[in-house]
């Protein structure tokens, strides 16, 4: 990507990577930048559409504020060589603001580059508990850990959907390692979450997991940051087959909307239910989901409508019990499993529907009480696409293995894993892939679902080669 050169004053800086800033004597920056509305080399925005401003503040000092993006991310960055630093200790501080809108600050942090710069390490801290009020200006530090293999650091600052962020310097100091000490709850905290991790990954015999640790080890030094987010994320680029896991924010509930489920009668008589992406948490959540779409859906199978569209085109996932016992009344009961989650080491764990709801280990997981079997013949086409992910593809398995159903469009994602949740300390929560998919005959459904009939176009030729189905 192209960058797009911010306006900036470097105080003791010459180049980005340089032998001046490697002679830099003790106790000054390696690194070290300031705003006040001149140009300068260090620091770039990395996102052109949206590079940010200097401004001044009242009295005279400069800043440079990254843009409020609604759905993107503003950036700066800045690397510094660090070939003839080995095993060094760098210390990182930040001088940042956050907005009047949430007053912290959404990602910073530094990577570690090596050969073709490519990442060696990534610490991210998008949960500081600086700046604490917003408008306040605030120092954060940061420790890296120069590691074998690392030629160069890269120092980022990022603004991400919807928050504004002001920075006013950003310092590189070498620092003694005698001087740093990870504190006793940060370890714990870290332990805890590496020993879930190492427990339920569902590839755990493909990880050197000493060396994971070892090399993510570097989080429980920040000073001004809660630790455990930036070595689970570390942890996660660690391991193998790693893109369905993640650590994000937690949302509130009152911050999520309702469910939006799209469920009809098309003028040809068929019944059409779009699924709404089930981010939803287990509990009234789930079932208030599962109760919108099932409600419409039994409503109009009173009506006398036998055949379905289930579309499931864009379909993000979440919840997969919430989503199947949407459409419960579609299939009903069945009598064997629907999928098994394959565990590491061989488990197998059925995932059902049975005529108490939607079941995992013979546990309902939410409930449709009394469901019967269609009392009409009904035949059922599922529309899918590539962004069909997580537990819409897992759906689209289940839906598979019934006589009466075909898919039709485009492979979907390539997440069609099973995800379990760890809750950490902070308002994080970590989602880790902890099963593979087998579908009802036990066949493992990996990476993605391919429909027997592809199909791709505008809207009217989706639903006509769905009506088309139908009619067959």
């Amino acid at each position: 990507m192209t960058s797009l050169i911010a306006r900036l004053t470097v105080l003791a800086f010459a180049a980005v990577a340089g032998a001046a800033a490697q002679s830099a004597p003790d106790g000054e920056p390696l690194l070290r930048a300031s705003w006040n509305g001149q140009a300068a080399n260090a620091f770039t925005t990395s996102t052109p559409d949206h590079p940010g401003q200097v401004e001044v503040d009242a009295d005279g000092t400069g800043f440079y504020r990254l843009d409020r993006v609604p759905d993107g991310m503003s950036a700066i960055r800045a690397r510094l060589d660090v070939t003839q630093r080995p095993a060094q200790w760098l210390q990182i501080t930040y001088e940042i603001r956050g907005d009047d809108k949430s007053g912290w600050v959404t990602g910073l942090g530094y990577r570690l580059l090596g050969n073709d710069a490519k990442t060696v390490l990534e610490m991210s801290y998008d949960y500081p508990p600086c700046p604490r009020q917003p408008q306040a200006w605030s120092s954060c530090k940061a420790f890296a850990h120069i590691v074998e293999g690392a030629h160069t650091l890269e120092v980022f600052v990022n603004s991400l959907r919807g928050s504004a962020v002001d920075v006013r310097t950003v310092d590189v100091t070498a620092v003694a390692a005698e001087s740093l000490q990870p504190t006793a709850a940060a370890v714990a905290d870290m332990n805890h979450a590496f020993g879930w991790i190492r427990s339920n990954y569902f590839l755990a015999g493909r990880v050197d997991w000493e060396q994971a640790r070892s090399r993510c080890a570097p989080a429980t030094f920040p000073r001004d940051f809660e630790p455990t987010v930036p070595f689970v994320r570390c942890l996660l680029r660690e391991l193998p087959e790693n893109a369905h896991s993640s650590v994000s924010r937690k949302p509130a509930p009152s911050a999520r909307p309702a469910p939006a489920h799209e469920i009809r009668r098309l003028e040809t008589g068929t019944g059409y239910a779009k699924l709404a992406t089930a981010a939803v948490d287990p509990g009234p959540e789930s079932d208030a989901y599962a109760a919108a779409a099932s409600g419409a859906i039994t409503a109009l199978q009173a009506q006398g409508v036998a055949n379905w569209i289930i579309d499931l085109r864009g379909n993000g996932g979440g919840t997969v019990y919430a989503m199947l016992a949407a459409i419960a009344s579609l299939i009903g009961p069945q009598s064997r499993p629907l999928v098994y989650w394959e565990q590491a080491g061989g488990r197998k764990i059925p995932v059902e529907l049975t005529a108490r709801g939607a079941e995992e280990g013979g546990k309902v997981q939410v409930a449709a009480s009394g469901l019967k079997p269609p009392k009409t013949p009904t035949r059922i086409v599922v529309l899918v696409d590539k962004g069909c992910l997580s537990s819409c593809e897992i759906l689209a398995t289940m839906l598979t293995s019934q006589h009466n159903v075909s898919l039709i469009g485009q492979p979907t994602g390539g997440f069609n894993t099973s995800n379990e949740e760890l809750t950490l300390r902070t308002p994080f929560r970590l989602m880790l892939t902890t099963a593979y998919v087998l579908d009802a005959s036990g066949k493992r459904r990996y990476p993605n679902v391919v429909p027997a009939t592809a199909h791709a176009g505008d809207e009217a030729s989706w639903l006509a080669a769905a009506e088309s189905l139908l009619a067959r």
